[in-house]
């Protein structure tokens, strides 16, 4: 007699990796292709703390003031694209273009899970790889972006709009 279990274990592939992402640019100026990119980082969005005090009250008071997002690096495998040095050229030159950048995260089917949109981003750094004769590394430039706001969209959230927040 074969063994039967009450319950079957149910698989489920909700784990999202943070290795599996697209970059879109919102200008066709500029080629920063996808598959070059080794890492993205530095998504925080925080806001100036105001403290203050009322007359005689003892208790310290604290309010939300200006909205800041921080500074994004894209780090990238150097391939022959210049799309990178060239918009960070326009800036260096005057002529700042500001471009919106998309990153979407994306599940073990391809599908978007969550998009990050970096609204109004310039290049203000540019770091050309360092050169060493005795490494077999690959040659990653960075740049970093200057982000007016960042977006936050879930997949998951917005199909569950009538559900309860967890």
């Amino acid at each position: 007699m074969a063994l039967q279990y009450k319950f079957q274990p149910m698989w489920t592939n909700n784990y999202v990796g943070v290795h599996h992402y697209r970059v879109t640019l919102a200008s066709g100026d500029y080629i920063i292709a996808d598959e070059g990119i080794l890492k993205i980082g530095g998504f925080q969005m925080d806001y100036d703390l105001i403290k203050f005090r009322m007359s005689l009250d003892r208790t310290e008071r604290r309010y939300p003031g200006v909205l800041k997002a921080g500074d994004v690096t894209i780090e990238r495998v150097v391939r022959g694209h210049d799309g990178m040095w060239r918009w960070y050229q326009t800036v260096r030159d005057g002529n700042v273009q500001r471009i919106d950048t998309k990153i979407e995260l994306l599940g073990h089917n391809g599908a978007a899970v969550s998009t990050v949109t970096l609204k109004q981003c310039f290049p203000y750094k540019w770091e050309f790889p360092s050169l060493d004769a005795g490494s077999s590394s690959a040659a990653v430039e960075k740049i970093t972006l200057a982000v007016e706001d960042i977006l936050y969209e879930s997949a998951v959230n917005s199909s569950l709009e009538n559900e309860t927040p967890v």
